[in-house]
């Protein structure tokens, strides 16, 4: 996955899907998925023969494998995904979001917790690095937000293991609450946020 650029007027459907001869599998993990074909615009780039039409050129942005794979791209988490089968594993909800876990909260929480606890603990701690962590962190519970107020949980209307999966980092956190001060900003991360934090886990 990599990031593509935000387009602040943009306002079409939550899904592109650019057009390669493996898209179809794309589509069809899609459709179980749950999506509706209002949700995905669907841009052909495919012409003619369909495989003398794919011809290497310059890698881009936005095709940096430079070769015949599928490009789903995700508009409300601001994702471009390539290699068709690489989009279907992302695009299951459970697997999304355990994707979503490892590679957007955890390397952002798990930092800003080594900072604040070193702040707090009147250790050494890098000061711009940890106010640029708190930046990150609320793009991230923005990211959660959009999510969350679409499904109860990450990957639906029951708690799985991709949610649980946060709960250390979200147990820490709350002991340094000035690292999160914008949490009551987003309702539907904070009643998520408050649930796991509540979960009672007994040790053996």
């Amino acid at each position: 996955m990599s990031a593509v650029p935000a387009e602040s007027d943009y306002e079409g459907p939550p899904y592109i899907l650019y057009g390669h001869p493996y898209w179809l599998r794309v589509l069809a993990i899609m459709q179980l998925g749950g999506v509706t074909q209002d949700q995905v615009a669907f841009v052909p780039t495919i012409t003619g023969n369909l495989w003398e039409d794919l011809k290497p050129g310059e890698p881009s942005d936005m095709e940096p494998f430079n070769d015949k794979r599928p490009q789903l791209v995700d508009t409300e988490r601001l994702l471009s995904m390539f290699k068709g089968r690489a989009i279907c594993r992302s695009f299951m909800r459970f697997e999304q979001a355990c994707a979503v876990e490892v590679s957007d909260f955890d390397p952002v929480a798990s930092e800003l917790i080594d900072e604040v606890v070193a702040k707090d603990a009147g250790f050494d701690y890098d000061d711009a690095r940890y106010k640029e962590l708190k930046g990150e962190f609320e793009d991230v519970l923005e990211s959660y937000e959009r999510m969350l107020s679409k499904t109860k949980y990450l990957a639906g209307d029951k708690m799985t293991a991709a949610d649980v999966y946060h709960l250390p980092c979200i147990r820490a956190l709350n002991k340094h609450s000035d690292a999160i001060p914008t949490l009551k900003n987003h309702k539907n991360v904070k009643r998520w946020w408050d649930e796991l934090a509540g979960l009672d886990v007994q040790f053996f």
